[in-house]
This record gives C-alpha cells, structure tokens and sequence, in this order.
C-alpha cells in the first residue's frame, strides 16, 4: 500500500512508515481546533505528523518536540483512518523499548545522550506525540466512537513507531516526558514480557533550585501544576487548592505528584521497574551505567562505559540555554559551553539555594506536610542500585 504525503513530498511505502526511524512520527494536530482530541466532528480532523530525520538528527536534537531538528522542514501528513489501516503492519514491525522515566530537570537528557549509541542504542528524547496522548488520557473515552480507535490502541501504536532503530543490533530508548510517568502500568500493558523501566529523578531541594532559578522556568511549573493536577491518581493531591499555591509551593507539587505517580506504578509491576537518584548517578557513574545497560540489556562493553564517562557528556551541560538564564541571577558568568562537571553543579546548587533560600524552605515545609498526610516517604522502592554500595 503507497500512502501519498503533503505536501512536496515523495510518497512513503507503507513499510517505511512502519520500519524506517528516518521518518519520525512527530505529533498529532487537530483542525480546526487548537486542543488536540478536544472532540472533533470526523476523523479527518486529527492527523498524524511525520517528519525526516537522519541518525544524527535524533542526538543533536535537544528533544523530539516543538524543539526538534528534523533534516528538513517537509512534512508528512496522514489523518487517523489510513494510520489505523497500518496498524497490523506496524506492530509486526515493533521492537522492545526500554523506558526512561523521569521527575523533570533531573539529569535524563544527559542518561539518555549516553546511552545514544549508533549500534547499541537509539534514543528517542520526550518525543511530542507520546506526551500528548498521555496528556489526553483522562479526555480520550469521549473520542473513541468518533475515531474509532481507543486510547490503549493508539498509544499502542505510536509506541510501536517509536520502537525503530537504524541498526537491527539497536535498541529504542525511549525518554518521556514528565507527562508519561502516570502511564507507565499502561505502556508495560502493551508489552509486560518486554516492558523495563527505569524512573530516574532528582532529590526534592535539587527540583526547586532547577525549578526557581529562572522565569521560564517558573512559567514552566504553572503549565506543568496543571497537568500533573488533571493527572494525578492521588485524592489528597486533587485535594490541594492550587490556585493558591505559591511558586515554591508549587514545584513541590509537582515533585510530589511524580513520585505518586511512580510509587503508584511500582505496585502494579514485577521487578520491571526501577528508580535511580541522580546523585547516586553522578556519584559513580561508571557503576552506575553498567547497572543500566544490564538492566536494559545493552551490549556496552566496560571500555565503552569508560569511554562515555570520560567524553564532553559529563563535562558540558547538556541544556546550556537553561544554565545560562539561571546562573546570571546568581552571580556567576556563563557562556554556552562553560565546563558543567558535578562539582560544578554543586556549586550551582548551593548558589541558587543560597538566594532563595526562603522560597525553598516554604517548599520544603510544604511538601513535608502535605507527605505526612499521604503516609508517603520520600525514599523510594525498587531502587536499582542499594545506597549502600556507593557508600
């Protein structure tokens, strides 16, 4: 079956759609309306965007969404019905995933620009179509007579799309975004012979220097406040006025939300789930990785490891734009590729908790509070390396 993309582009076989990583399934848009799913008359008025992507386009990528480097600006379109047509195509062609879950600003940019290895490993940074059906979940019941495809069916297929690699040795990492943490159980649904997921996150101080240290950041928080609240599982979470809430007092919701989610997740898995601080990451990262890539079952080599660790990855920041807003409220001179070693994010750290100290503790305070009336703790479950070990 040939399927005729527009526009000015060639026309994709049926097989690329569903086998060739060199076409990216990018996003889903809806016409007329801006909110996708947000009940639409025929199907024709969602469609799937594709876009070309070569093997280096996917690592200097910052991240496969409004912030993607495809290796042109032509795109593909296909509205629901002809996709679902290619559906049995699509999941004869799919592979494992390995997942990286993650809290938000915790260091899985950097995990997964290690674990980006032409032969070993594709990474698909928070590819913009997953996010976005994750974030329609609760919305979806109501379209599935319209498009006639649910929700699980769907997800099920962009997840296969995202499983290609340009190597059969390969295999497909995928980093969601902190949209997808509460769709973990439905991701492991898909494939739970196959399914490993790793949740890595960040200490709850850590997010709130990350988070308050800039405007766009904090702008970011009120976007994220409402959909981790739309999301969240939790009545005591749906609970919280967070109209009042500050924007300390808010990033820790947010925190606290994703580490619901994941606890959450945990019980309705069987050891295929694992958690990792980003401090005990950077702390023996060489240990570390050989955790994750036997986890992952990847074929990296000790000398590999090695190799990764020692490489411009652990030197750089691996958003310098990010940087480079937050270090100049505190003082410190930054440039696009100041050297960013884990020494250096402590310094970071401890400037930006310094300056707003008080904002921090109300977050703290806060999230104390609101953890104790959960009977939550902060410590989480199926850690894959033992604290102790890095003692």
């Amino acid at each position: 079956m040939a399927l005729t993309m527009r526009p000015r582009f060639k026309t994709a076989s049926s097989s690329e759609i569903a086998t060739d990583p060199k076409i990216l399934l990018h996003c889903f848009k809806s016409e007329p309306q801006k909110n996708l799913f947000s009940r639409p008359q025929k199907k024709s008025s969602i469609k799937a965007v594709f876009v070309p992507m070569e093997r280096s386009n996917y690592g200097t990528s910052l991240h496969l969404d409004h912030r993607i480097k495809p290796s042109s600006h032509r795109k593909q379109t296909l509205t629901v019905e002809p996709l679902i047509q290619l559906e049995p195509e699509v999941l004869a062609a799919a592979k494992p995933v390995k997942y990286l879950f993650n809290s938000a600003f915790c260091g899985s940019t950097l995990l997964a620009n290690c674990l980006d290895q032409p032969g070993y490993c594709l990474s698909y940074k928070e590819p913009l179509a997953l996010s976005q059906l994750c974030l329609a979940k609760l919305d979806w019941p109501d379209e599935v007579s319209t498009l006639g495809i649910s929700w699980q069916r769907l997800l099920s297929l962009t997840r296969s799309l995202l499983s290609k690699t340009f190597d059969p040795a390969e295999s497909a990492l995928v980093k969601p975004s902190y949209l997808c943490t509460t769709a973990i159980a439905d991701l492991r649904a898909i494939d739970p012979f196959e399914f490993r997921g790793l949740f890595l996150y960040s200490d709850l101080q850590s997010f709130l220097c990350s988070t308050l240290k800039s405007s766009g950041r904090r702008h970011w928080v009120r976007g994220a406040l409402k959909n981790v609240r739309k999301l969240a599982n939790n009545q005591i979470l749906r609970d919280v006025d967070t109209e009042s809430l500050s924007d300390a007092t808010a990033a820790a919701y947010v925190w606290v939300g994703q580490m619901s989610a994941y606890l959450d997740a945990c019980q309705q898995t069987e050891g295929d789930l694992r958690s990792l601080s980003f401090d005990t990451f950077l702390k023996q990262p060489e240990q570390a990785l050989d955790a994750i890539v036997k986890f992952f079952s990847l074929n990296f080599s000790p000398q590999d490891i090695e190799q990764i660790v020692n490489s411009q990855l652990f030197s750089t920041y691996s958003k310098p734009t990010a940087l480079q807003s937050g270090l100049s409220k505190i003082g410190i001179s930054s440039t696009a590729q100041r050297p960013f070693s884990k020494q250096e994010r402590k310094r970071v750290l401890a400037a930006i908790g310094e300056r707003y100290s008080s904002e921090i503790e109300a977050g703290l305070t806060w999230a104390d509070k609101l953890l104790e009336s959960q009977k939550k703790a902060y410590s989480l479950t199926c850690e894959l390396l033992n604290s102790a070990i890095l003692k």
